[in-house]
């Protein structure tokens, strides 16, 4: 299957000139999309005003290769999407852009990037960018549509744009990577991912669906926000613990999926940016890399250790992480199994909300699509909003999922029990994993209508998270910690 496309949406509040828009895109395409060879620049072979060469193609039936053509006139298609009755129903809209995201890009014949513009009321348009993701990732967006933003500025106030010249181009990386590689540069980090990785468990996620032999890459999207107040005290528990809003949600991930495993070890996989060098910052291409990460809950840790443990494993991903995924398959060499990803099946990582552009009176905020795609079991991607007019902010998250595998059914309460969970542990970071109550009151009371059990505040007094289940031996703890207590000390079907 094909990597999914890279999308947005700008949706454009104010008067677009049109006939500047397309110049923009054009000259965007020109400047960063596609870099292909146009007549007077270099070939292929020649030195890049960054000092590095690029190697001419391979012969052809060898592996992949340089190719070099006339950069295309990119077209803005243009569509009128104003109902007589008024604005258009945006929800549709943004449907019509996702399936239009679906349809093929051959990367073989290009082009490499497509543009729809939608005209929903006088004032109001919605801008689809989708862009194969060989040549461009997430932070690849952001300055992809700040550069477009800047040129549309530029040419309807007829100035001439101003953007600042990359030092290097995706080649130049390319070639420098490949050099350290050959080197042995990067050794020392791949002993570290094959020791660290050694006798790696697989996730075991209940699923709703037999796993067919070959994904599909089927999936299905939805959002679930956490409250600004949640996420307010989860980022205050990241100072106190003197680590980021990421760790402590990953942390809170690491007690929400031993709920649906039954194991102490969790392992999901993670972004790593590619962009720790200055001048790889603005980059328009594919420089993100995944992570794998091991993360331990036995011995039934604080919430507090787990923070700790938690960072430590982030600390040492990042640091080590300039290894392609790749090379770390290579040299772990996991037991290869078609319907699964190798090494982690969840993923998660966090990024910043795009937050709102202004360019030539008109305002640009960025929407996010369903490719129809799931690249893992299940992804997660958490957005750390910005308060502004429009809400006080807090934490969105996109889950991913495959439908090959998953129904909405089975992973819809994920978003819910991770915010139930990130309340709870910002309130109380020494509860321990077993204690850390996952279920809203709605679902708590909803669970409890059909059982025996006698509901009771626990002695530090957090309400009724704990359920008394007597016992042989009389004790008490959440029914999750007394479950797999029966299952792993009596030996029999719970």
């Amino acid at each position: 299957a094909d990597p999914a496309p890279q999308q947005a949406v700008d949706r454009l509040g104010g008067a677009v000139l049109l006939p500047r828009g397309v110049i923009a895109v054009n000259a965007l395409v020109w400047r960063e999309i596609v870099r292909q060879q146009v007549p007077g620049a270099p070939a292929a072979g020649d030195v890049q005003e960054s000092g590095v060469d690029i190697p001419p193609p391979a012969p052809r039936g060898g592996g992949p290769r340089q190719v070099t053509v006339a950069a295309p006139d990119l077209a803005l298609a243009v569509a009128d999407r104003i109902p007589p009755e008024g604005q258009a129903d945006e929800a549709s809209l943004l449907a019509e852009m996702a399936s239009d995201a679906r349809r093929h890009i051959d990367i073989s014949a290009g082009p490499l990037a497509r543009f729809l513009l939608l005209r929903t009321a006088p004032d109001v348009h919605l801008l689809c960018v989708i862009v194969h993701h060989a040549c461009c990732d997430r932070a690849s967006l952001g300055v992809l549509l700040d550069e477009l933003a800047a040129l549309y500025g530029a040419y309807a106030t007829g100035q001439q744009p101003d953007l600042p010249v990359a030092p290097l181009q995706y080649a130049d990386f390319a070639v420098w990577q490949r050099d350290r590689l050959a080197a042995g540069a990067l050794e020392g980090h791949l002993r570290y991912w094959e020791q660290q990785l050694a006798g790696l468990s697989q996730l075991d996620l209940p699923t709703d669906r037999p796993r067919p032999a070959k994904p599909s890459f089927r999936g299905e999207l939805f959002a679930h926000r956490i409250p600004a107040e949640i996420a307010a005290r989860a980022k205050d528990l990241a100072g106190a613990e003197g680590t980021t809003l990421f760790g402590v949600t990953m942390a809170a991930l690491a007690v929400v999926l031993p709920r649906y495993t039954g194991q102490d070890e969790i392992v999901v996989g993670t972004t790593s940016a590619g962009r720790g060098r200055p001048e790889l910052e603005r980059l328009i291409c594919l420089l993100i890399n995944m992570n794998v990460l091991r993360l331990d809950t036995s011995g039934d840790p604080t919430f507090s250790e787990l923070i700790r443990r938690t960072g430590r494993v982030i600390g040492q991903a990042r640091d080590h992480g300039e290894v392609p995924f790749a090379k770390v398959v290579e040299r772990v060499r996991p037991p290869r199994d078609p319907s699964r990803n190798p090494l982690f099946q969840v993923a998660m990582d966090m990024r910043p909300g795009a937050g709102d552009r202004q360019s030539a009176g008109v305002r640009m905020e960025m929407a996010d699509l369903d490719p129809g795609t799931s690249r893992f079991d299940i992804a997660i991607s958490a957005v750390d909003e910005p308060s502004g007019p429009d809400g006080p902010g807090g934490l969105t998250l996109w889950v991913e999922y495959a439908s090959d595998v998953f129904g909405r059914g089975g992973v819809s309460g994920l978003g819910g029990y991770l915010e139930v969970g990130l309340g709870a542990v910002a309130s109380d970071a020494g509860l321990r994993v077993a204690e850390v109550g996952l279920l809203s009151r709605a679902d708590r009371e909803r669970v409890l209508a059909g059982w025996q059990g006698q509901v009771r505040g626990d002695r530090r007094g957090r309400g009724v998270s704990l359920i008394h289940i007597p016992g042989p031996t009389g004790t008490r703890g959440t029914l999750y910690s007394v479950f797999f207590f029966q299952k792993k000390n009596k030996n029999r079907a719970v």
